[in-house]
């Protein structure tokens, strides 16, 4: 029997827009399709998506606006997470950072990697001087609300709807907050 893998986080760099993407694909689709339907397909292609981590990882966007994290098990990437300022408009400037997107590949759900990818977006966006961590969540995905609650999350009593072009699905995402000072 072996011990579980080790997971390493780092930012992300242009060489590792492919494996983000397929991470990105694969994880969208098997989290959402428990919520919309067997037939549920991701509305960017696997071809859209590189495109859109190439363009991100290249640094077409400016640096500060945004931070992607990567978690390995030996060099295979298995997860990510985008980090940004907080984009809600009740957030204090400079002391509320987002985590945007964390997505794990699903072969890797349930192993720790979901874990170790939070603690390090945690401590990234410390390190960058933020005091209190967010994330939106959707309502219906049950799996990672959990999730975020087993991690000492806490609804904060945000809602918004989330607009998506698909006809007869209304989302709400519920926000959570957490204090990350140390």
């Amino acid at each position: 029997m072996t011990g579980p893998a080790t997971v390493t986080v780092r930012e992300a760099v242009l060489a590792d827009a492919q494996a983000v993407s397929e991470v990105d694909h694969a994880s969208h689709l098997a989290a959402y399709s428990p919520i919309f339907g067997a037939g549920y397909q991701p509305r960017v292609s696997l071809e859209r998506s590189l495109s859109h981590w190439q363009s991100v990882l290249n640094g077409d966007q400016p640096r500060g606006s945004h931070w992607e994290l990567v978690a390995c098990i030996d060099d295979q990437i298995v997860a990510y997470a985008r980090l940004t300022p907080s984009r809600d408009a009740d957030a204090s400037p400079g002391e509320v950072g987002e985590v945007g997107a964390l997505y794990v590949h699903p072969d890797w759900w349930r192993r720790g990697v979901g874990r170790v990818l939070l603690d390090g977006s945690l401590a990234f966006l410390r390190d960058q001087g933020y005091s209190i961590a967010t994330l939106w969540a959707l309502e219906d995905n049950a799996r990672a609300r959990a999730f975020y609650e087993a991690e000492g999350w806490q609804d904060d009593g945000g809602r918004q709807k989330l607009e998506l072009d698909l006809p007869g699905v209304n989302l709400t995402e519920v926000r959570y907050r957490k204090v990350i000072a140390r």
